[in-house]
């Protein structure tokens, strides 16, 4: 099924020969190296910044978060990456764009690698830690089946075979990972892109999307492989060589065991394309047989993955099939539910700028987004693409509405991200459909309001980086508790699983939040060995998220208790039956 709308010019352009050959251009070297010059001295200048500054806290009062505290040398740096990436966009080459592009995605992608003293987000280290297990033990863990790991295990036996294949420190690799899934994540999206849209737009569409694609991950985690597998998917699936329905074959296989969202994402697409594929019903015979192509397809890979939820990621399958019920049971008081959810998260908003900055963008890419839908479903020969994207709004979006209502929003970021890749290509499209029909202030009108809306979502990459901040307090935390008794019941607390200890002789936890024990006093808690921790960071995810009102129930029995360790921003105390 062919979605692409390039034009096929049979003229001898600029730069050919008359038996089609093309002759590069005497000033195309020089430039290269000019642009590579202004990617060599931005590095530097990354390289300067980072070596001259330390961000060791994220106030609340940074409504940006981390980048309203870098300094004058980074910014001067990521001009001149941004300056070599425009210089390759006006060259049209693609290796330029592709390798100045995953310069820039790359610096913005590490940038809380190169001025935070560890590397950021709580999770990654859990992640990595799933990893090191597979690792040490040489297969996945099946005493476990609840685990993440042994449900979708693909990113895991990833991570262990490069921490085996590389010999790489953990913390190194938690160090570096942002900047490589930055640079894979820049490739992917311009391959997807260049495979999907017309070849002129896939560069500037590219670097707009890496800029306005602020909800994609680039540390170390499912979601981050998951994004980049996806893109290659839907930039293969439609080729008709048997090697590349091999290689996709392959990827999805891949997806389905490390990323359940991703899949489901994709398989949302293929649904809604294959359903939109049957109307009208007087197609050609090429269209007929692209649309049994993809119901062939969506059939298939819909079936693999269900097989796969259901007779081996047991836990998760069981695990939604509780949170609809739940949800279908309450049905009744969702008004209610819904109005104190609400209530509570909006009672203290922390960090109020950004998500009203990000909604504007979205705004702005959706105002323009449905007249570009408009403008390609009209014209014949882009109705193929113009049915891709409109299965690629409305599938994800329905992932979206059923997880808001199904399970309260944990991953409708996911279809916010895939919009945000379509979006830019989907409007430079349109408008170059449409030039030479409009005033000639049109043009760099509209894109200039492109440019601005992505620029302004860019600005809030890190604002929340108050709460994945990794502090050398919080690690202090956990290299104490890893000097506890094995088996010891932890009580929240904001800090990392300690990967840097040989995973054979690191000591294991039950890490229980108190969201989880909730309205049960310390004092009260039978069981031996139990530590309650407490910590500014943790106080700052029940303020904006989990509900301050259970943070400060149990800060509040802080003074009553034996404090056992502190380090001026966390404290461990001992709760339970041993106090």
């Amino acid at each position: 099924m062919s979605i692409e709308t390039r034009p096929r010019s049979l003229s001898v352009g600029a730069g050919e020969t008359g038996d089609g050959s093309r002759s590069p251009p005497a000033s195309k070297r020089p430039r290269g190296l000019l642009i590579a010059g202004y990617s060599v001295a931005g590095l530097l200048h990354l390289a300067v910044a980072s070596l001259t500054t330390r961000v060791t806290e994220i106030p609340l009062s940074a409504q940006f978060g981390l980048l309203q505290l870098l300094p004058p040398a980074y910014w001067i740096g990521m001009g001149l990456l941004g300056l070599a990436t425009v210089l390759a966009l006006r060259e049209r080459s693609d290796a330029l764009t592709l390798v100045t592009g995953a310069l820039l995605l790359a610096a913005i992608a590490g940038t809380p690698s190169l001025f935070e003293p560890n590397p950021r987000y709580w999770d990654s280290y859990l992640h990595l830690s799933l990893g090191q297990a597979i690792q040490g033990s040489g297969h996945l863990p099946a005493g476990n089946l609840g685990q993440y790991s042994a449900n979708w295990p693909g990113t895991f036996l990833l991570d262990a075979f490069v921490l085996l294949a590389s010999g790489m420190p953990a913390i190194l690799l938690l160090t570096v990972y942002p900047f490589l899934t930055g640079a894979i994540t820049f490739l992917a999206l311009f391959v997807f892109i260049r495979s999907t849209f017309p070849r002129p737009v896939a560069g500037p569409a590219t670097v707009l999307t890496s800029l306005f694609a602020v909800w994609a991950q680039y540390h170390l985690s499912p979601q981050s492989l998951g994004f980049i597998v996806m893109l290659l998917i839907l930039s293969i699936i439609w080729r008709g060589a048997t090697r590349w329905r091999a290689v996709c074959a392959v990827l999805f296989v891949g997806l389905v065991v490390s990323h359940p969202t991703s899949t489901l994402v994709l398989l949302s697409i293929l649904a809604v394309l294959s359903i939109s594929s049957l109307f009208p019903l007087r197609k050609s015979p090429e269209a007929k047989q692209d649309a049994r192509f993809a119901r062939r397809v969506t059939v298939a890979y819909a079936t693999t993955w269900f097989a796969w939820l259901f007779f081996h990621a047991t836990a998760s399958s069981e695990a939604a099939r509780t949170a609809i019920l739940n949800r279908i049971g309450g049905l009744i008081s969702l008004p209610e539910a819904t109005l104190n959810l609400a209530t509570a998260r909006a009672v203290e908003n922390l960090l109020p700028l950004a998500p009203l900055l990000r909604l504007g963008s979205l705004a702005i890419y959706g105002l323009l987004a449905i007249p570009s839908l408009i403008i390609l479903a009209r014209r014949e020969a882009s109705r193929p693409l113009a049915r891709f994207l409109l299965a690629g709004l409305i599938g994800p979006g329905i992932i979206g509405g059923a997880d808001i209502l199904g399970f309260g929003g944990q991953f409708y970021d996911r279809p916010l991200l895939f919009f945000s890749t379509l979006a830019p290509a989907m409007c430079l499209t349109a408008l170059q459909g449409i030039r030479i029909r409009l005033p000639k202030i049109a043009y760099p009108a509209v894109a200039a309001v492109l440019i601005a809306a992505t620029l302004v979502a860019a600005s809030t990459v890190y604002y929340q980086e108050a709460f994945n901040h990794v502090s050398n307090e919080s690690v202090a935390i956990s290299q104490f508790l890893d000097r506890t008794p094995p088996q010891a019941i932890v009580l929240d607390g904001t800090f990392p699983v300690p990967v840097w200890i040989d995973p054979t002789v690191r000591t294991p936890h039950v890490l229980v939040g108190y969201a989880q024990t909730y309205r049960t006093p310390l004092q009260n808690m039978s069981a031996r060995n139990v530590y309650a921790v407490f910590d500014p960071t943790s106080e700052l995810w029940y303020r904006q998220w989990k509900g301050i009102n259970i943070y400060a129930f149990y800060d509040s029995e802080q003074p009553s208790l034996s404090v056992i360790y502190s380090n001026g921003r966390g404290v461990v105390c001992l709760a339970g039956a041993m106090r």
